[in-house]
C-alpha cells in the first residue's frame, strides 16, 4: 500500500465509518473493569477513576480503551488500552491530550475486524485533537503512530483557504 493510498484509506475510514463514541449518556453501557493487584480492603484506582464503555471495546470483546472519569483529580489523566477479560492494562495511549469525560469532544475507537489495529480518535471542539493508530500483536502493543499532526500538515493549505473572513470584513444585509 502506498503512502498516498494509506492516507486516503485513513481519511475514508474517518469519514464513512459510524463512530463508536464515548459520549456519556444514559444509554451508554459501562463495563466493569478492575485494575490488577488490588489489595483487599483498598479501593481499586482504575475502577474509581476510569471508565470503559461497551462501544470502545473490540468486536470480540477482548480489548478496550478506558478513559479517566471526572473524579480523577490527583493524577494526570491518561487513556489506556486494556485486555477486558483479563482485567489487564496493556499500555498507555500515547497522546498529547487524552480524552477526559465531560470536556468538549468525543472519544472513538475504530477496530479492525481481527482486533489487530485500532484507530483511537480524540475529538476536540472543532477538529480531532489526536488520531492514534495502535497495532497489537499477541495482546501487546507493538507500535503507535500519531496521525493528527501529519494530516493537519497535509491539509494545511486547504484549511487556510477555508478560513472564514474576519468578522469586520463581512458585510451584513439590512432589510427594511
Amino acid at each position: 500500500m502506498t503512502r498516498c493510498s494509506l492516507q486516503l484509506a485513513v481519511i475514508a475510514t474517518l469519514t464513512f465509518l459510524p463512530l463508536a463514541t464515548a459520549q456519556e449518556t444514559e444509554s451508554d453501557k459501562y463495563i466493569e473493569f478492575h485494575g490488577t493487584g488490588v489489595h483487599p480492603g483498598y479501593p481499586d484506582a482504575f475502577q474509581l477513576y476510569h471508565k470503559l464503555t461497551k462501544n470502545l471495546v473490540s468486536p470480540d470483546g477482548q480489548f478496550g480503551i478506558i478513559y479517566p472519569s471526572p473524579g480523577l483529580i490527583d493524577s494526570p489523566p491518561a487513556d489506556y488500552v486494556v485486555a477486558v477479560r483479563e482485567s489487564r492494562i496493556i499500555g498507555l495511549v500515547e497522546t498529547d491530550a487524552p480524552y477526559f469525560s465531560g470536556v468538549n469532544g468525543e472519544l472513538a475507537a475504530h477496530w479492525s475486524p481481527d482486533n489487530s489495529v485500532v484507530l483511537v480518535e480524540i475529538d476536540g471542539k472543532w477538529l480531532p485533537r489526536n488520531l492514534v493508530v495502535i497495532e497489537l500483536t499477541n495482546g501487546e502493543i507493538v507500535r503507535q503512530t500519531q496521525l493528527a499532526d501529519r494530516l493537519l500538515k497535509m491539509f494545511s493549505a486547504a484549511l487556510a483557504k477555508a478560513e472564514p473572513k474576519h468578522f469586520g470584513q463581512c458585510a451584513m444585509e439590512q432589510r427594511p
